[in-house]
């Protein structure tokens, strides 16, 4: 089959899915390459995303990442067990839990920071101030829901 004319221009909803597709590749390679091999996709696009240093309750992960709580329960318990995270008693409601970063955890979380910081260096390196300026405003609108997604 052959093609009457040249493929489409790729629309921004489309580009933004390939770039955080490529991004999220490159975190989890930079992430094995740092000595964390263990760490899984699911792992970091389910649960580490949505853990700080404060804490945060395995319910509001689970509701953050659009999954069941058995399913975020079985990934916190993996990432205790490998070292990552940690699970205390909730202060305010002893019933609950809090899921936060463990030593080693943290360790990862600063180099992720870090990793991202470089990026959005090259980022404005390449593409410019403006251009950069220009995507973090379209996309805090997207994340913020002010704009349709």
């Amino acid at each position: 089959m052959t093609c009457v004319s040249d493929p489409p221009q790729p629309t921004l909803p489309a580009l933004i899915a390939l770039a955080f597709d490529q991004l999220v590749g490159a975190l989890l390679r930079h992430v094995h390459e740092s000595g964390h091999g263990d760490i899984t996709l699911s792992h970091f696009l389910n649960v580490l995303r949505f853990v700080s240093r404060e804490g945060v309750r395995p319910a509001r992960i689970a509701e953050q990442a659009g999954i069941s709580q058995q399913g975020i329960s079985l990934l916190i318990a993996d990432l205790v067990e490998r070292g990552y995270l940690e699970r205390t008693p909730d202060p305010i409601d002893r019933r609950a839990q809090i899921v936060r970063w463990s030593a080693k955890g943290e360790v990862v979380a600063r180099d992720v920071e870090q990793w991202f910081g470089e990026c959005e260096r090259a980022w404005r390196a390449a593409a410019g101030e403006s251009a950069v300026e220009g995507a973090i405003t379209t996309m805090d609108l997207v994340a913020r829901g002010g704009l349709p997604a």
